[in-house]
């Protein structure tokens, strides 16, 4: 044990790692690491002296300058011996943690993460020893310690699993050739080794999911992590059932795994068991469920919901009618319709018309099922055609509050595509270059069989100048040819769509 002593005339002070210990003419006192902190060396009334929780504790006479800064220091350093330790000691057990992982070529799961983060002592020791004064009298291993406190956990264990993860992908490379009767993919392997507590795998149909459940299993059993009597392989119907059972014993009987005691079960069949296991009396599957009527109970579930809530009955509706069936990739999408008036092919509406893009589709589709009149592509009441440009169309007019509505489709980056650019080039719209105008978009409120519009600074400005010119602002014959538009009442809502909703338009453009 290091031992640092300084004495004078009448006192003895050492200090170790444990505490400090002050002999004196009234006695000896011991104070320990963790109450070093209330310590405090100072000079008063020409000497030094000892305090202890502001009072003073014993007189330091005889010692020089230079003898009581060396104390000051110990005395710091001394408060600061738990905190030292306690990031000793979890520095060694992440270390300890992850040499093992390396060793075993395992990877490092979540759990086993979160419980060292939560056992993380205090941060920001590094600079309580350099504020302290303390950082020349501390150890290398002392001082890697303190600045691992502040370390960036999740992107150290991040940094072994993918170290373990590459020499796995490596090391193991005939067993991923040759577990199943293909070789497993790359992005497959990963799937495999990836032996967290709790792993998802998102994959389409028929992209080896039954693959990867048989390979990790495999990949458990051979890697000793767990035994085959310990491995359940759960499927929704009796024959994915049957197929991993087969595929089991089939694929690790060619690599010379044992199989035996692993299970294949359907969740039904496995949760039945185990309630029969738990209360002496196992239940029976619904008659519907196990008789293969699921799917149509599945729909006269819904059809229930929707007669009790119109909440429900509107979203279902909007959901099974709108979005259903979006593709997941627009610009792979291929027209299903044909206009023979414009020759053009492109994608048709619930009302029966064509229109050029899918994303104009499913806003005509969502107008037609909420019951709001338009024209889709109506000249523009402007004439802006000249040598160059063709009348401007766009994409829909609403006649019962006389708005336009240009559609720009912008991309998830907010940016319009090269081709919709090019059309507001093509119009006049906008400069080569330019940034469109952000002023001119308009909020419109779909719902009731009407449209309200919110003007925004551009439609402020041009009724601001009509009036300059002594004619009426369009706010004002809006409003009346909305009520117009309300008494005639509108193309009629499919029955099933109930409450307003509100959509946002991009852009509208009046004269």
């Amino acid at each position: 044990m290091n031992i640092s002593e300084w004495s004078g005339d009448g006192w003895t002070v050492s200090v170790t790692a444990a505490g400090m210990t002050l002999t004196h003419a009234p006695g000896s006192v011991v104070i320990a690491s963790a109450d070093a902190a209330r310590l405090e060396v100072r000079r008063r009334w020409f000497r030094w002296s000892l305090f202890n929780d502001g009072q003073p504790l014993a007189g330091l006479r005889g010692i020089t300058r230079t003898e009581a800064a060396a104390l000051s220091r110990a005395v710091r350093r001394l408060a600061l011996a738990p905190m030292i330790a306690d990031a000793l000691a979890w520095h060694a057990a992440v270390a300890q943690v992850l040499a093992e992982a390396r060793t075993e070529q395992r990877w490092i799961p979540a759990e086993t993460a979160s419980r060292l983060a939560a056992a993380r002592p205090g941060s920001r020791l590094l600079d309580g020893v350099r504020a302290a004064g303390c950082e020349p009298s501390l150890t290398t291993g002392q001082l890697e310690a303190a600045a691992f406190l502040d370390a960036d956990l999740d992107a150290v264990i991040v940094h072994a699993n993918e170290q373990i993860m590459a020499s796995e992908l490596s090391s193991r490379r005939s067993f991923f050739d040759t577990i199943e009767k293909t070789p497993l993919t790359d992005e497959q392997a990963r799937a495999v080794v990836c032996f967290d507590n709790r792993v998802q795998v998102l994959a389409a149909a028929g992209s080896g999911k039954t693959s990867v459940m048989v390979a990790r299993a495999a990949y458990a059993v051979s890697r000793g992590f767990v035994a085959p009597d310990r491995i359940l392989l759960l499927a929704f119907n009796k024959a994915a059932a049957a197929e991993l059972e087969e595929r089991v014993e089939a694929r690790f009987a060619a690599a010379g795994i044992n199989s035996s005691g692993l299970r294949a079960a359907t969740f039904h069949s496995f949760g039945l068991e185990v309630i029969g296991r738990a209360t002496g009396a196992k239940p029976r599957l619904a008659r519907w469920l196990d008789q293969g009527e699921d799917v149509a109970m599945v729909l006269r579930i819904a059809d229930e919901l929707r007669d009790a809530s119109e909440s429900f009955r509107y979203h279902w509706d909007l959901y099974r009618l709108l979005f259903a069936n979006v593709p997941a990739d627009l610009a792979e999408n291929e027209p299903d319709g044909y206009d023979h008036a414009t020759r053009q092919a492109g994608y048709r509406t619930f009302a029966g018309e064509v229109v050029k893009s899918h994303s104009e589709r499913m806003i005509a589709n969502f107008l037609y099922l909420n019951g709001v009149d338009y024209v889709y592509e109506r000249p523009y009441d402007v004439d802006v055609s000249d040598s160059t440009h063709s009348q401007y169309r766009p994409d829909f007019f609403y006649p019962g509050v006389d708005v336009w509505h240009e559609h720009w489709a912008l991309g998830r980056g907010r940016q319009a595509s090269a081709g919709v650019r090019g059309l507001r080039r093509e119009h006049g719209l906008e400069a080569p270059g330019a940034r469109p105008a952000r002023d001119a978009a308009a909020e419109v409120h779909v719902g009731g069989g009407h449209v309200r519009r919110r003007p925004g600074p551009a439609r402020e400005r041009a009724d601001a100048a009509r009036a300059d010119d002594g004619l009426e602002p369009r706010s004002s014959r809006q409003r009346r040819a909305g009520q117009a538009h309300e008494a005639r009442g509108s193309r009629a809502a499919r029955p099933d769509l109930h409450d307003a909703r509100q959509v946002e338009l991009v852009d509208s453009r009046r004269p």
